[in-house]
């Protein structure tokens, strides 16, 4: 029975800030982020599409799970976040807002600089 009542507590804990299997489309007036979740959250295939040249670039990622253990403890954030990769540019996000993202852009190798966009669900 405590084994029961210990799995019933950390169930709920686990995937805090991950979204649920299914489409998911977040946009401002620049770029669109289409989103596809598979296995329970874990998985997820992106596209994304400039608004002004109509360029799509195609992703693939996963949620990646912060060590709880690691942080202060006064940690107030999410316990993940999603991370994908393009051909060319790193990315991530937090889904702990369900009507808006912050896609974070780095590391490309396409001379594209490191930015940040705010996207709100369609």
């Amino acid at each position: 029975m405590k084994k029961l009542l210990l799995l019933l507590m950390i169930v709920p804990m686990i995937g805090f800030g991950q979204m649920n299997d299914g489409e998911y489309s977040y946009s401002n007036s620049e770029i669109t982020l289409e989103i596809s979740m598979f296995n329970y959250g874990e998985d997820i295939s992106i596209v994304i599409i400039n608004n002004l040249s109509a360029e799509k670039i195609q992703g693939d990622g996963y949620w990646h799970s912060i060590n709880m253990n690691g942080v202060d403890e006064d940690y107030d954030g999410p316990d993940g976040f999603y991370e994908f990769q393009t051909s060319d540019c790193g990315y991530d996000f937090d889904a702990t807002n369900s009507n808006k993202i912050i896609l974070s852009q780095f590391g490309c190798e396409n001379g594209r600089e490191d930015k940040t966009y705010i996207l709100y669900s369609k």
